[in-house]
């Protein structure tokens, strides 16, 4: 579809106006899709979709930016606009590319055969990577590999990503499992990351859980016990919380041959329960039996 209505419905018979008003609302429902962005009446916070590349972006007032892809991985790759030659550096610099308008930071920059994560666009010819490039050969068709979902704050830094392997990341724009949470720089309890699991529940009483983290294979093909929690770890109250309690304990569930159950527990005073089991406290000072 051609992007080229100016937003302006001109006087004219009635069926010429409505011919006019049908073709510029066609452009707007569907988002001015089109493999070439719009040429007329483009002012700040219009939207295009870029049908070449399957990217929504929004004009700025001087350039158009992406903002979204509809999905991930092999449909989304695109030789991008100019040519890139290596250096042995983290910054990497195109000649005639557009790095604002076709890509995003998150998105995998594949250069002469090596792939690497865009940490930060300065231009449209100047962006920087998570690790250097080698000094390869100039490429004249360089590939952006869209990340699937990508959040950043006011500095650019990735606050969220879901990446081309689907591996999500959290301050972190190149997460290595999964799931990967990334604390702040600092000291102390400001380095870590924090993976935190809360309860809804209002009014805590004794033997209610906290959090839990589970382990099972659901897709295992023998079915019936295979399929079932393997083992976990939550954590429980082991009184009614109060402003002066709140007591907890750690428990350890296994399974054999059922869904995963008590095992082991740490208590909320640090003494180390092992179910129908003898074990000495972690002081080493007292027998404490099992339950």
């Amino acid at each position: 579809m051609a992007n080229t209505h100016d937003y302006i419905i001109d006087n004219a018979t009635g069926s010429v106006v409505r011919a006019d008003l049908n073709t510029l609302f066609l452009e707007i429902n569907a988002s001015n899709a089109g493999d070439s962005a719009p040429t007329n009446t483009v002012v700040a916070g219009k939207l295009w979709h870029d049908t070449t590349t399957d990217t929504l972006k929004y004009y700025t007032g001087t350039q158009w930016v992406s903002v979204a892809r509809a999905t991930k991985g092999s449909a989304n790759i695109t030789d991008i606009t100019g040519t890139i030659d290596p250096v042995a550096s983290t910054t990497v610099t195109g000649v005639g590319t557009k790095f604002t308008q076709e890509a995003k930071i998150g998105d995998k920059l594949v250069v002469t055969g090596e792939t690497r994560t865009i940490t930060g666009i300065t231009s449209d010819t100047v962006c920087t990577v998570d690790s250097a490039f080698s000094d390869n050969a100039n490429d004249t068709t360089p590939e952006i590999h869209p990340a699937c979902y990508v959040v950043t704050d006011d500095s650019n830094g990735v606050d969220l990503i879901i990446d081309t392997d689907g591996k999500v990341g959290i301050s972190t724009p190149t997460p290595t499992a999964q799931v990967d949470v990334r604390g702040s720089a600092g000291t102390g309890t400001g380095t870590a990351g924090v993976l935190r699991l809360s309860t809804a529940e209002l009014t805590v009483a004794d033997g209610d859980q906290l959090g839990r983290i589970e382990f099972v294979a659901p897709l295992e093909a023998s079915g019936t016990d295979a399929n079932l929690v393997g083992a976990s770890i939550y954590a429980e109250a082991d009184d009614t919380f109060a402003s002066d309690n709140n007591a907890t304990e750690i428990v350890f569930a296994t399974g054999a041959s059922e869904t995963a159950t008590e095992k082991l527990r740490i208590t909320s005073s640090g003494l180390v329960l092992e179910k129908n089991a003898c074990i000495r406290s972690s002081t080493n000072r007292a027998m404490v039996f099992g339950y």
